[in-house]
């Protein structure tokens, strides 16, 4: 074979319903995660330019707006990974024209998401930010600043999504993976030259009177972003249009079939509001987080000493300042789970990756009515992700020694005794349990790309059920008597209270995902190892085509 056929054949989609099943994956798994990591380098590059070169407070604002931009986003990203369901079963029947349909009816269908979501979501910021019990301060208005300014560019993000799922729902994991990569060396530009380069000529909305340094680089992070996702995203589509000629557009197919609209809404929109769920129970959390460091403020005020928690006082942290003069931040908490969360994150996109993988392989092989596949791809998958978790974890416990994680984030002048402390007791309890997590996104992938999406829906109302129950129980029920102040916006909190409220948003992670993996573990049992989906599919739709 000649080194251009070579070449060709990487480009070449992958066929998930031919070779070895384990092969198969991991040959489709691998662009998949590249491109998931270098999707989460944008954030990552932006935590560790802003923690460098801005103040404390302005990236603990950054840090806030997590579960807000998890949210909105997430609503878009179930409705395009259910949307790719489709396209997955058209390329396992082979189906050339109905790709096509499939393909210009979900740019249409995230057009209207993206333009009814920014609507929404840019009038809804105040709002939500209150949730999190941020209604003001420099912290408040970076958190405006950063997610205002996401929000403003939801549509490149909707569309890069959009065209990654599809891509990969046909077998090709590598595109995307590409543009990605050429997008985020454009982001590490951007970020420096927005952040550390040219500031201060950037819109500081207000915030720099503060006296607190680079103001002007959260409106710059957030724009670096949104520019970057556009370069990636444009050109992805361009791409796909050359090199796959069956997708260019024909007159009929921009005359909507409101039935077929529906088959891609109907696995769609319950993945979106599963995922938006998700993030109403990460926006507790991070209010939760917000809670503790206001205790603090507040214990320091009464009694005129620090707050000494698990033998560590809970000394704010001296800001650097423009001027010189001290400002000090109590977001110890905020600024330990900030970065340790992105990271944790950033890891666990090798697992979310595998999901991905077996969204399409599932998917393929169902309109492809290889049921045996399906069985056999799962049980190998589960292995594959074993091996996966043992390296995530064994990352995850080495890089929280010392708070060294955090040094990639933060100035060193932010790291604080009760900052690591913070950090490592949050690795201590992920780490070990981060095995649900993947078995997680291996189910409940695999059930979306089964077309059974119902499932995950019942599956991120337990999350939330679970994350929400173990922040507010876990307190309650151990709480001893401690000593009682009175909190504005908190009511009644006790020290001893405050110790167990971090516990346990440490543990709400692991128990919510242990509650979500039942019913999608149940389905996937009935379904594929008890042959319910054959049969049904048979008895459904005969020998035609199934979506």
């Amino acid at each position: 074979m000649s080194i251009t056929n070579k070449i060709k054949g990487i480009f070449k989609p992958v066929d998930l319903t031919q070779g070895k099943p384990w092969k198969v994956i991991l040959i489709f798994w691998i662009p998949v995660v590249l491109s998931y990591l270098f999707q989460q380098l944008y954030t990552l590059i932006d935590e560790m330019v802003l923690g460098q070169y801005v103040a404390d407070q302005f990236v603990t604002g950054v840090d806030n707006t997590n579960s807000l931009v998890f949210l909105i986003l997430q609503f878009a990203f179930g409705c395009t990974a259910g949307f790719s369901v489709v396209s997955a079963g058209k390329k396992g029947e082979n189906d050339l024209d109905g790709l096509r349909k499939s393909f210009w009816t979900q740019m249409i269908l995230a057009l209207i998401v993206s333009i009814v979501l920014t609507a929404i979501a840019v009038p809804c910021v105040d709002p939500l930010l209150r949730v999190l019990g941020l209604t003001s301060g420099y912290t408040y208005e970076s958190a405006k600043v950063f997610i205002t300014t996401i929000y403003s560019g939801l549509f490149t993000q909707i569309f890069y999504n959009l065209i990654c799922a599809f891509l990969r729902s046909i077998g090709d994991s590598l595109t995307p993976f590409l543009f990605l990569a050429g997008s985020t060396l454009l982001s590490v530009g951007l970020d420096f030259l927005f952040i550390a380069g040219i500031p201060n000529s950037l819109p500081e909305f207000g915030m720099a009177e503060s006296g607190l340094s680079g103001a002007g680089g959260i409106f710059g992070a957030a724009m670096s972003v949104n520019i970057s996702q556009f370069v990636s995203a444009a050109g992805c589509i361009i791409y796909a249009l050359i090199k796959y000629k069956f997708l260019r557009p024909k007159k009929e197919d921009f005359k909507l079939s409101w039935s077929f609209c529906w088959e891609h809404l109907k696995l769609g929109l319950p993945l979106a509001f599963q995922f938006s769920i998700l993030a109403i129970g990460l926006i507790i959390l991070q209010a939760d987080i917000v809670d503790f460091d206001t205790f603090a403020m507040y214990y320091h005020s009464a009694n005129g000493s620090y707050f000494n928690w698990n033998g560590i006082d809970l000394e704010p942290i001296k800001e650097v300042t423009i001027g010189g003069s001290d400002k000090l931040s109590y977001n110890l908490a905020q600024t330990a789970f900030g970065p340790s969360n992105k990271f944790e994150t950033a890891l666990e996109t090798t697992m979310d990756a595998l999901g991905a993988t077996m969204l399409s392989f599932c998917s393929q092989n169902r309109g492809a009515r290889n049921y045996q596949r399906i069985k056999t791809g799962l049980l190998q998958s589960f292995a594959i992700g074993g091996i996966i978790t043992v390296v995530v974890a064994s990352v995850e416990l080495l890089s929280s020694i010392n708070g060294g994680v955090l040094y990639l984030f933060l100035n060193p002048s932010y790291i604080t005794p009760a900052v690591i402390q913070y950090s490592q007791l949050y690795f201590f309890f992920i780490a070990p349990t981060s095995f649900l997590l993947c078995l997680l996104f291996i189910v409940r992938s695999s059930v979306q790309g089964l077309g059974k999406s119902m499932f995950p829906f019942i599956s991120g109302c337990l999350e939330l059920v679970a994350r929400v129950g173990v922040v507010y129980l876990i307190p309650l029920i151990v709480n001893g008597n401690g000593m009682t102040f009175d909190v504005p916006g908190i009511g009644s909190f006790t020290s001893n209270h405050y110790g167990w409220a971090y516990i346990s948003v440490c543990l709400a992670h692991p128990a919510a995902w242990l509650l979500a993996v039942i019913p999608c573990g149940i389905a996937i049992y009935y379904y594929v190892f008890k042959n319910k989906l054959e049969a049904q599919d048979l008895k459904r739709y005969g020998n035609g085509a199934i979506i």
